[in-house]
């Protein structure tokens, strides 16, 4: 029964993916017709994708500080490679292939199936309530009028609490704690760069402060349905539907669908950095 659930919900996410990026071609197309649509200029765009390179180094550089939370002895650079090396496999069916791709590199690399699991789980509450927190900030129209009426930044904060004592409770060694809290850091810093990416995509710098929780509340929605491969269409389709009023009319569409473009340009970059840096297995 268990699987078969795993097998609808990941077809429904599959299905929410499609209808996504089926109402983002539709909104494109709208966007084109009305003669306003405007796209960002390469300059910004490549300004963009280095902020999302940036924030994904970020968390490559907060799994390292967390495996070492749960394991002192994990080798810092194997665990940022192996980070970056795992992102793209989110972009395949199940918007899981990543997770199981970092827990394949970390045992090969040593680390203990129970420490990798925790890592994950970790990795998944300081996240989300990280985005939660930032969620609540400002005040925005939200797709949904029950939003509004949510204690978002109260609900991030305390999953950040419960995963300080749950590690805690895991390793019981006072010393886990910093390198959470630095993870922690790292999981904000993502958050806030691809803010800015975004913000170079809008045409609006002035606009961070009113975009982060549409960056936020997107990303859980990506994150949080399987199937779509690496959230896409699901998470542009709950951003587009948070820009109007911050951008233009005319950069609704075109901001979300570009936002995606820098994010997997920024994956692209540090998968290719961490393919060259990666030691040669023929030398001894």
């Amino acid at each position: 029964m268990p699987g078969a659930l795993a097998v609808w919900a990941r077809r429904a996410g599959l299905l929410l993916a499609v209808a996504g990026c089926a109402w983002l071609t539709h909104g494109l197309l709208a966007e084109h017709r009305s003669g306003n649509a405007r796209w960002p200029g390469w300059g910004e765009l490549v300004l963009a994708a280095l902020a999302c390179a940036l924030a994904i180094s970020a968390l490559a550089i907060g799994w390292a500080q967390l495996l070492r939370s749960l394991d002192p002895r994990c080798d810092v650079l194997a665990a940022m490679r192996a980070y970056a090396l795992s992102q793209p496999a989110k972009y395949l069916p199940g918007n899981v292939a990543h997770f199981g791709a970092r827990h394949l590199m970390g045992r090969s690399a040593g680390l203990s199936h129970r420490d990798l699991l925790w890592a994950t789980a970790l990795e998944s509450m300081v996240l989300i309530g990280c985005a939660l927190a930032g969620a609540g900030f400002g005040d925005r129209p939200w797709p949904l009028p029950v939003l509004q009426q949510l204690p978002l930044s109260w609900l991030g904060a305390l999953l950040l609490v419960a995963s300080v004592a749950v590690v805690f409770l895991v390793t019981r060694r006072a010393a886990s704690i910093p390198r959470l809290v630095a993870f922690m850091v790292c999981a904000a810093a993502y958050f806030l760069l691809t803010t800015v990416a975004l913000s170079l995509l809008a045409g609006n710098l002035a606009a961070f402060g009113p975009l982060l929780p549409g960056v936020t509340l997107s990303w859980i929605a990506g994150y949080l349905v399987i199937g779509a491969p690496g959230g896409v269409g699901v998470r542009e389709s709950v951003l587009a539907q948070m820009l109007p009023g911050v951008a233009g009319a005319a950069m609704v569409v075109t901001a979300a669908v570009t936002f995606r473009v820098s994010l997997m340009l920024g994956e692209a970059l540090l998968f290719a950095l961490a393919s060259l840096s990666a030691p040669d297995p023929r030398k001894p």
